[in-house]
């Protein structure tokens, strides 16, 4: 009988349920361990004893690498705050979430909490009494309201910061100021003759079919975006989410759309580095009068070298010539950077960008630079195909509205 009782005592005693194990995190966790590269989906939970970040760590974590791509290729600027306080203040929000959200695994159901004032002080102490559960818990709560507004504040930060470092801004500015300053044949001195009505809409004669998707669809690839109205409804979205989901899809469609940019540019910056020594050496060897002439054939690093600069647009506007292509109005840019746009200068090197562009080009002054002229006139001595001489004519529209807004107008023989 006695053998019979132990029996059925053991037999009725009820394990308690691994709840870490039954509800997959455990075989998640140890499947994604094996993958170099891949889902992370384990790092959801907010694990201390393996060192995960929990969702709001991840998205954080992903703002401040990227942040750290952006100051190698244009240092901080603003002067409201500085990088390390604003840093400063996205790892608090992390580690705060990390210190404080409550992850629990197991039904609520059997969750015995004391709602007394002295077990509140434990529960955010850590020592809140549950059954049948794992949580976490510790103290400085962080509410999910306070950690969505400096997520929300440090996207919308990296998205125009990138806008602005990008040339996509100081493409918008000019686009917008060309726009101003439709030919007025009413004005003495307007080239207007030249700079037709059909002309003029030509600048905007690509035919853009109506989107069939729904205003959040277009919204949320809106980010970086020449268009306006596409940026502001993407940062007006930001601004209104109010779930961590949202926000996450928005920071993806930032990303994925700013990475490829940061790597070219950062390909363009190491470009430029390599040339500026070529341009060194090749001035010291034409100073020692081992080259004859001031720009060689065989230089491998023209006109059409992939570079990139953090720079600032001067209201100059040259002809410029970039090899393969016809002399070409642009702007004459500064780099934002003082020591190299000293080096530019020993050199004989400067910096445009074509109007209407915002890709800078580097180029040799002596010989690829001269006044602004007849714009209109095309070297007919040399073939181009129909997309150049059209994006040509575009860029003279533009050319010729920004210098009428200046109150300047373009003749043959003009020096700017």
């Amino acid at each position: 009988m006695k053998s019979a009782a132990e029996t059925l005592k053991l037999e009725s005693i009820v394990e308690p349920i691994n709840y870490y194990s039954a509800t997959g995190i455990e075989l998640v966790t140890k499947f994604e361990s094996t993958i170099e590269e891949g889902s992370t989906c384990w790092r959801l939970w907010n694990d201390k004893k393996k060192e995960t970040l929990g969702i709001i760590g991840i998205i954080i974590e992903e703002i401040l690498s990227f942040e750290l791509i952006c100051n190698r290729l244009a240092s901080w600027e603003r002067k409201d705050i500085t990088r390390d306080s604003w840093r400063k203040k996205l790892k608090e929000t992390a580690q705060g979430w990390e210190n404080n959200t409550v992850l629990r695994l197991g039904p609520i159901s059997n969750m015995l909490i004391d709602k007394s004032e002295n077990n509140k002080e434990n529960i955010g102490q850590g020592n809140s009494v549950i059954s049948d559960a794992t949580c976490q818990s510790t103290s400085n709560p962080i509410s999910m309201k306070h950690a969505l507004i400096n997520l929300k504040e440090a996207i919308i930060d990296l998205e125009k910061r990138v806008f602005v470092f990008s040339g996509l801004e100081m493409v918008v500015k000019l686009e917008d100021e060309a726009d101003d300053n439709i030919s007025d044949p009413s004005q003495s001195g307007d080239d207007s003759s030249s700079d037709s009505e059909s002309q003029e809409e030509d600048l905007h004669s690509d035919v853009t079919l109506p989107s069939l998707l729904c205003s959040e669809a277009t919204a949320l690839d809106g980010c970086m975006s020449v268009n306006n109205t596409n940026r502001v409804d993407w940062i007006n979205f930001v601004k209104r989410s109010k779930t961590l989901s949202r926000l996450s899809a928005l920071m993806y469609t930032f990303t994925k759309k700013a990475y490829p940019l940061l790597t070219e540019f950062e390909k363009g910056k190491a470009t430029l580095e390599k040339a500026i020594s070529f341009w060194k050496g090749e001035t010291s060897r034409k100073r020692k009068g081992k080259s004859k002439n001031g720009l060689k054939k065989d230089n491998k690093y023209d006109s059409t070298a992939d570079i990139w600069v953090n720079f600032e647009v001067t209201e100059q506007i040259i002809s410029a010539k970039v090899k393969d292509l016809p002399w070409w109005p642009a702007h004459i840019c500064i780099p934002k950077d003082a020591c190299l746009s000293s080096t530019l200068s020993k050199i004989d090197r400067k910096l445009v960008l074509f109007v209407g562009e915002r890709h800078v080009r580097i180029i040799y002054g002596p010989d690829e630079i001269k006044p602004l002229s007849d714009i209109d006139e095309i070297d007919l001595n040399e073939k181009y195909d129909s997309c150049t001489i059209n994006n040509l004519k575009k860029s003279n529209i533009m050319t010729k509205r920004m210098m009428r807004g200046r109150g300047l107008y373009i003749k043959k023989g003009m020096d700017i």
